[in-house]
């Protein structure tokens, strides 16, 4: 009986924890909306693994940007973004040089300006090249630049030169150069600190997107 007992133990132990891994794939083939309430509910949460972790870590940074997120009621919001912190923090916990729950941390923190520069700074030194997370971080830096301070926004910059090193990342930072005023000095700092062709490319980028003749 004890045996039993026991095997039954591990076998829903094994139940629970193979959902939890595949519970992130599932979810992908759910709409945004249907994930968003199931993270605010407490009702998607990733397994151990690195893999299901970084799928719903990209989930925590991709959600909130969407049409349907922004018009959630403000306790709707609260609940997903604690749900995604507290992912977040048990992954850093775990593998402190995990760069996207550093960026989740971030993102989570904008009432709190001293974590939200801890975060951003934690998040650019584990992945300082890695460019989708290096775009991820400077639009978010740009878009609260109240929060930085001399370190963080040096930071920032660097995450700006780090997308000068490939053409996706040039039409980033074409497009945000041409929307976003604001913007514009830094983006020309950084790329006029690149080789010609760089340059060369850039604007041709950016001329393309004003509509004018190269």
């Amino acid at each position: 009986m004890a045996i039993m007992l026991a095997g039954l133990a591990l076998a829903a132990a094994g139940v629970a924890e193979g959902m939890g891994e595949i519970a992130p794939h599932l979810s992908a083939a759910t709409g945004p909306g249907q994930r968003f309430a199931a993270i605010a509910a407490g009702a998607y949460l990733p397994g151990d693994s690195r893999w299901s972790r970084d799928l719903f870590l990209t989930d925590c940074l991709d959600l909130p940007a969407t049409t349907m997120a922004r018009v959630q009621p403000p306790a709707r919001q609260a609940a997903f973004a604690k749900t995604c912190r507290t992912v977040a923090q048990a992954a850093v916990a775990t593998i402190p040089t995990n760069s996207a729950a550093w960026l989740v941390l971030t993102a989570s923190s904008l009432g709190h300006p001293v974590a939200f520069r801890a975060s951003l700074l934690a998040s650019a030194r584990t992945a300082p090249d890695v460019h989708w997370l290096a775009e991820r971080r400077s639009a978010l830096a740009a878009a609260h630049p109240d929060l930085l301070d001399d370190t963080s926004n040096a930071a920032w910059r660097r995450d700006l030169a780090a997308l000068t090193g490939s053409y996706p990342g040039l039409d980033v930072l074409a497009a945000r150069y041409t929307h976003d005023a604001t913007q514009r000095e830094a983006i020309i700092a950084v790329v006029e600190a690149t080789p010609p062709d760089r340059q060369r490319a850039f604007l041709d980028r950016v001329r393309n997107l004003s509509g004018r003749a190269p």
